[in-house]
């Protein structure tokens, strides 16, 4: 099963690439509220229209019979999720309303409005960006972290564009090396790591979350180190080879899991396995005495041109200090 919070990824990515709102999602919401407690659909009318926004969008393209290819993972995910607890459904549903916010506001209903609006507007920094966030796996700027169109905020629990002088004290050089640089919202050039300090099930069951981007380039020694598999790459794709030659191709993208902690150690360095050490799913492992553990995992694209994606689950004492070390205050 996926991790919640890729999952939640995948909500809003495939929300975002609407051009206008699922017809009826108005008296869809309302008839939610009024809907039995424990129901899927009085759960994320709970959480806001936000998030049932982004449900309802979902719910109507998987239960569409010209569901795509490139949707299977949306239907895949919305099944898993219905059949989880009720609690679990509440958390998720409150931390898809949080990776939503300032991406619903813009997007009218289909049949409301004059026809000059009836299409998605991101609003970024005040002013309308009429220009959409690429959902197709193979794009040359797919990013798997959540595509928002305005910066989260601290009290959202979301955080991104890591602060490069932070970074540099909480990880090891030759790790600094390897991530994803990019510019930010205001152009300085930023680490690709995002923290997740979401709320309620999930972080009881997992931790907090940590996305990092890793350069496309140093993909397959990660992927070696990690998980001690081998990444080939032929005209632009890449594979996974198998030890007797087979193959195995992602399509668009494959996650590797069941990772050593003594890797997390080495490539991390100590501050970061102290903070996966701690991770509830972590502590659960090591209770049942397993050596391998599914709180890391790395997500490799087919497309050698994009990062690969490394994601670690962390306590919430060390996630807190991380938060104030990697994004700290903006000074006025």
């Amino acid at each position: 099963m996926a991790a919640p919070q890729d999952d939640i990824h995948l909500f809003v990515r495939y929300f975002q690439s609407l051009t206008r709102g699922s017809y009826g999602v108005g008296k869809a919401f309302l008839k939610a509220t009024k809907a039995e407690p424990t129901s899927i659909e009085r759960v994320f009318a709970d959480a806001g229209k936000s998030a049932f926004h982004a449900f309802h969008a979902v719910k109507k393209r998987i239960s569409s019979t010209h569901t795509y290819r490139d949707h299977r993972p949306l239907k895949i995910a919305f099944s898993n999720l219905s059949k989880e607890p009720l609690e679990y459904q509440r958390a998720f549903a409150e931390l898809l309303g949080k990776s939503m916010e300032g991406v619903a506001s813009g997007l009218v209903e289909r049949g409301e409005g004059n026809s000059s609006r009836k299409r998605k507007l991101y609003i970024e920094h005040g002013r309308q960006n009429t220009s959409f966030p690429s959902t197709t796996p193979n794009a040359e700027h797919t990013d798997y972290a959540v595509v928002s169109s305005s910066k989260p905020s601290a009290d959202s629990g979301v955080h991104d564009e890591a602060s490069l002088k932070g970074a540099k004290t909480v990880f090891k050089p030759e790790c600094m090396d390897s991530i994803r640089r990019r510019q930010g919202r205001t152009q300085e050039w930023v680490a690709d790591i995002s923290l997740f300090l979401q709320k309620g099930e999930i972080r009881n069951k997992f931790g907090c979350q940590m996305d990092i981007g890793i350069a496309k380039e140093r993909v397959p020694y990660y992927a070696k180190k990690l998980c001690d598999v081998d990444v080939e790459t032929n005209n632009g794709l890449r594979y996974i080879r198998c030890p007797n030659g087979s193959k195995i191709e992602p399509d668009p993208s494959i996650k590797l899991r069941a990772i050593g902690p003594d890797a997390i150690l080495g490539l991390f360095g100590k501050e970061i396995f102290d903070g996966f050490s701690s991770a509830p799913i972590r502590k659960h492992e090591v209770g049942q005495a397993l050596d391998r553990t599914d709180g890391a995992s790395m997500t490799i694209s087919n497309q050698d041109r994009e990062c690969g994606k490394i994601t670690l689950y962390i306590g919430d004492f060390h996630a807190f200090r991380l938060r104030d070390v990697l994004y700290p205050p903006k000074e006025k």
